[in-house]
């Protein structure tokens, strides 16, 4: 399981056993529930709200021991190099990122940002950002891809970033599925669309393209050209024992949010990525049980779609990442057919590679892929 697993649900039954005692509050009121397949929103020209307070940085501790490394093997082959461009010229240099909201059916403002590219771009990249952060930490990944020629385009989830929403929690079991249709059509632009997700992203968007293999899809889905999967969440390592924990507090405490129990130093190995993490304001560490039942489950229906998956895919994991299982993405890249996916695990990175000091091979294999494909 993973370092973080067992102390997140022995936290939220400290949590569920002190408000047993503590005399009864009156609940804070949720957004009205939407129904599963809701998707409509409508544009609101209106003001970013201001980020909160900064908060005061989390003490540093070190690493836990890491899982027992795999015997050496050698370095997979590179990628094939990329095709020859049409032309010499130059991509004019990208425009300056535009801030947007939309609202949800539910009356919920999420948080839309946008970096542009030349006017002869080749598509759009949609970024869908992971558990706790927010889109503006992509400021580098969304430059380098307007550099090769694409346009870029990710929102806040709903709890997370400069989007309303509880922190950590989600009004409904569809909900962020939902809300990533909704920006999906919003950002319908000529040329290809490819979806990019990392972490919790990954499992929304793995999720987002897996319901197009069901025999009778829900409202939500939406077509796309490619898929990129960054070390997503596609298994969690939770015990037996920790399923039925889960279960109990689904049903006593929903929306009780607790840490998450991961540790700032374990997304990447750059001091300086992980203090600007710590000190971000619009970055959180709050969870539910409905929300981590929403990536059980949810993990479990694009595992059992992998044999079928026919999307072109590029899956990109971190070997050492003590966020998620890495296991979870042996386990779709072994049953992916090999014609439709590329899988490159990098053995000694944390979980978040794009921020890791080997950022450049990881940015370089994305473009070669999508030089490849499109």
């Amino acid at each position: 399981m993973t370092r973080a697993g067992k102390s997140a649900i022995e936290a939220a039954m400290e949590g569920v056993k002190k408000r047993a005692k503590a005399p009864a509050a009156t609940p804070a009121p949720e957004a009205a529930p939407v129904a599963a397949d809701a998707i409509a929103g409508v544009v609101v020209d209106a003001p970013v709200p201001p980020p909160p307070p900064a908060k005061p940085a989390r003490a540093t501790k070190d690493r836990p021991p890491r899982r027992a490394k795999e015997p050496a093997r050698e370095a997979p082959p590179p990628l094939p190099p990329p095709p020859r461009p049409a032309s010499s010229a130059m991509p004019a240099a990208p425009a300056a990122p535009q801030d947007e909201q939309l609202v949800t059916q539910d009356g919920l403002k999420l948080h839309l940002r946008r970096w542009p590219a030349g006017a002869d771009a080749r598509g759009t990249v949609q970024i869908v950002h992971g558990l706790g952060e927010h889109i503006g930490r992509y400021e580098h990944v969304a430059r380098a891809l307007n550099t090769a020629g694409w346009h870029v385009a990710g929102h806040d989830q709903r709890g997370h970033g400069r989007s309303e929403g509880a922190r950590g929690t989600v009004a409904h079991p569809l909900a962020l599925l939902g809300d990533l249709a909704m920006v999906t059509d919003h950002l319908r632009t000529p040329g290809r669309r490819v979806l990019l997700g990392h972490s919790l992203g990954g499992l929304v968007a793995a999720r987002f393209v897996a319901e197009g293999l069901q025999a009778h899809v829900a409202r939500f889905a939406r077509d796309f050209d490619a898929l990129v999967l960054s070390s997503p969440a596609l298994a969690l390592g939770l015990t037996r024992g920790q399923r039925v924990l889960l279960a109990v507090l689904g049903r006593l405490a929903p929306n009780l949010r607790i840490s998450n129990g991961l540790r700032p130093q374990w997304i990447c190995r750059d001091p300086a990525v992980v203090a600007d993490y710590v000190n971000d304001p619009l970055v959180h560490d709050r969870v539910t049980p409905r929300l981590v039942r929403f990536m059980v489950d949810n993990a479990a229906f694009v595992q059992a779609l992998a044999p079928r998956w026919r999307l072109p895919t590029l899956l990109l994991w971190a070997g050492d990442d003590a966020c998620v299982d890495p296991e979870g993405s042996k386990a779709f890249a072994a049953a992916a057919p090999s014609g439709v996916l590329f899988k490159r695990c990098y053995r000694r990175l944390y979980h978040e590679i794009f921020n890791e000091p080997e950022q450049a091979d990881v940015l370089a294999d994305l473009m070669q892929w999508l030089n490849q494909r499109f």
